[in-house]
This record gives C-alpha cells, structure tokens and sequence, in this order.
C-alpha cells in the first residue's frame, strides 16, 4: 500500500508498507473510519536509462503516462532534460493521478459514471473474495 502527498509543487511525501494481501490493507482502513474514494488500474513497465528510472504506466480511463524519477544521481536534471530532448516530448509536470481522477470526476458526467461503475465492481469482486 502507498501514500503519496505533495508537501509543495516541487516536494512529495512518499511511503508505502508491505501488506500479506490487499484485503486485509482495505479492512484496516475501514478499521480506522475511511473509504475508498479512488480506484486505479495501472499496469506499469520500469525501465532504467543513464541512472533514470522511468515509470511506463496505462491506467484505465486516463491512457498512458511517462514518469521520470531520480535518485541519489549526479547531474540529474541535466540527465532529465537530455532524455526528454531524445525522445521529444514536453517538460510538463503533470499533476498527481488522483488529481486527474478528481478534476475529470467533477467535470465530466460520463468519466464520474465510468469511474464509479468501475469502483464498485472492485469493491464488490473484494467482498465476493472475503
């Protein structure tokens, strides 16, 4: 299970923990009063480049995403910007994925429909498993 908060437009709080199996994650949440809000199916691809990590995600409803991470890296950023400049696409920070679930749910009538259709039959295959 992970968390991800963004502390300031350049900073995130990461952490995540290990758990024996999703369900007993989700009965410890419900445990401390909370509810599911958002569900996301990603299938991600995690590739190295020039001591990048790049995070290849689809994520149903939204498409595909390009992640760039560095960590402990010398000239990062200029690692970065070289990487994007092969491959050519844009240097555009993109908001959080629950950010995009959240302005698409209260903008678009038919994404909120699609969306909760999906979240409830995650919820319901989750309680047919118990």
């Amino acid at each position: 299970m992970e968390v991800k908060n963004r502390k300031n437009p350049e900073a995130f709080f990461e952490t995540k923990i290990k758990l024996d199996n999703f369900i007993d994650g989700m009965d410890f949440l419900k445990a401390l009063g909370m509810t599911p809000y958002l569900y996301m199916n990603r299938t991600r691809e995690i590739l190295e480049y020039n001591g990048l990590k790049l995070f290849i995600d689809d994520i149903d409803l939204l498409g595909l995403f390009l992640e760039i991470e560095y960590q402990d890296t010398e000239n990062a950023i200029e690692k970065v910007k070289e990487f994007i400049n092969i491959i050519g696409i844009e240097d555009e920070k993109a908001p959080l994925y629950g950010d995009i679930f959240k302005e698409k749910i209260e903008n678009d009538i038919s994404f909120k429909e699609e969306f909760e259709t999906g979240l409830n039959k995650f919820l319901n295959d989750l309680k047919n498993r118990s």
